[in-house]
């Protein structure tokens, strides 16, 4: 038997093993685009900063904590709620009216239901279910790191739901009855969660399936360029041939790329993401924590408007991190102030202030240093490999959406072993580790996978190109199996 013959029947076997494969994926991607321009319809994705006004800090942060019988605590912010400042207090998701002293019962519940209000943009519609989550579920993925959230389910025909990380005071995800279903048809049509049962052995499958698609556009490639063309004279089973000829020969490019790029993303994650292992979360003793807000404000640009704190823990000093909104203006400032919980965002900028608790002096270039301090933490590199710090508020390059956290410190580290550690100074969590060697796999996905090449032309112009391969693939594939079916019929 000649190569060629050869190359023919082994090119038809795999195209027939891969047809159905190919087209879950490829019908399933060709909705994808779809679903991330279309959206829940909530009016607001983010709220304006909160405005801690100092004045409304009438019962002192010790006693609260007298109050609450904690000797050491993880966390203490102070948020607004119902026009009221509340300080919040963990571990327990305590929340005590900063006027009054008095808890609030269920307060973490009660933040979520306000801040999912916010997010929505309705301060109306009809709460009928808050679920707090403490472990991903088939609708609240992994996909979207943040736990542990509450789920926040709204009386509205779109079947809409708002998660927020109340400790964070950000949503986490929205989702409605549209996104529902299309997640699910996802999963079951591309990710093939339906193959779960077999564990990682689901990963080896895909990727497996993937190769010999990949394989099989090699071969069809051969095919094109060593073969004559066949000639249809009025035979149909010759002019499908022909049509089939066509469409691959213009979908090949396509099919390669998709192929290629899935299957190494699929063994990829047969690596365990285990960066949710990373974080530091020390407890504080309550004796010491003495929030004297006048002696803290002197020590801040009177410029800058307080929008939350955090205790940190930095060579071996207790720290407030202080998280503020700048203004060039007093009168910005004022007008921020009149309204707390209402920013101006003109000439508003982000500015972060680390003060030891002590003695209440400011610790130059804290964020940076407490970026590295995490760094080390997790990676155990030393500090004489760091290359830079630098802050990232914005998704793009190798930190990606799907990262989720905002914002975060990049540390950057040299060595035999490049590697980038993306650390959320506000939670004191690891977002990301990315080395050298990850970039690859990374910008395999980015760009023969979702087509991120055409970003310099706008999302609608990748959209539509990630579409147009995908049509391409169905119609290759329906086209063979229609040659496929007249074979049969001159073999019988």
């Amino acid at each position: 038997m000649s190569v060629k013959k050869q190359v023919y029947q082994w090119h038809r076997r795999l195209s027939i093993i891969m047809a159905i494969p190919v087209l879950l994926w490829a019908t399933s991607g060709l909705m994808h685009p779809f679903m991330t321009s279309v959206k829940p319809n909530i009016k607001q994705g983010a709220l304006a900063p909160n405005v801690i006004d100092s004045a409304e800090l009438k019962v002192p942060l010790g006693a609260v904590l007298q109050q609450l019988h904690l000797d050491a605590v993880q966390q203490v912010n102070v948020v607004r709620m119902h026009q009221q400042a509340y300080y919040q207090v963990e571990p327990g998701s305590h929340y005590v009216n900063a006027r009054t002293g008095e808890e609030l019962p269920d307060g973490a519940a009660e933040y979520a239901k306000a801040l999912a209000r916010g997010f929505l943009g309705d301060r109306n519609c009809n709460i009928v279910r808050v679920t707090k989550l403490t472990e991903f579920t088939d609708q609240y993925r992994d996909i979207n790191r943040l736990l542990p959230v509450y789920k926040v389910d709204f009386d509205r025909a779109d079947g809409i739901s708002i998660y927020v990380d109340d400790a964070g005071s950000r949503m986490a995800l929205a989702t409605d009855r549209f996104r529902i279903g299309f997640q699910q048809f996802f999963t079951l049509m591309h990710t093939w969660e339906w193959l779960g049962f077999l564990g990682k052995g689901r990963l080896v499958v895909e990727a497996a399936l993937a190769a010999l698609a990949f394989i099989t556009a090699v071969l069809g490639l051969y095919i094109f360029f060593f073969t004559k063309k066949p000639r249809a004279n009025g035979n149909p089973r010759m002019k499908y041939r022909s049509l089939h000829r066509t469409t691959s020969i213009v979908t090949v490019l396509f099919t390669l790329m998709f192929s290629f790029s899935g299957a190494f993303h699929a063994l990829t994650k047969l690596k365990p993401d285990n960066r949710r292992q990373y974080f530091v979360a020390p407890y504080f003793p309550a004796a010491a924590l003495q929030l004297d807000m006048p002696r803290l404000l002197a020590r801040l640009d009177r410029n800058t408007a307080i929008n939350s704190l955090s205790l940190v823990r930095l060579h071996g000093d207790d720290y407030w991190r202080v998280n503020q909104t700048w203004f060039n203006n007093s009168a910005d400032l004022e007008a921020c102030c009149r309204k707390p919980g209402e920013v101006v965002p003109v000439n508003a900028k982000p500015k972060v202030t680390y003060i030891r608790m002590t003695d209440y002096q400011v610790l130059p270039d804290g964020e940076a240093r407490y970026a590295k301090e995490l760094a080390r933490t997790f990676s155990g590199l030393p500090d004489r490999d760091i290359l830079s710090v630098t802050p990232v508020t914005a998704f793009g390059g190798e930190y990606e959406f799907i990262d989720k956290r905002l914002p975060v410190m990049k540390v950057s580290y040299g060595g035999r072993e490049p590697v980038r550690y993306y650390v959320e100074t506000s939670t004191g969590v690891l977002a990301v580790a990315v080395a050298d060697k990850d970039l690859v796999e990374g910008y395999s996905f980015a760009l023969l996978h979702k087509h991120h090449f055409w970003d310099g032309l706008g999302k609608t112009v990748r959209d539509a190109s990630t579409i147009i391969g995908a049509l391409l693939n169905v119609v290759a594939v329906i086209v063979g199996l229609i040659l496929y079916r007249y074979s049969l019929k001159k073999k019988y």
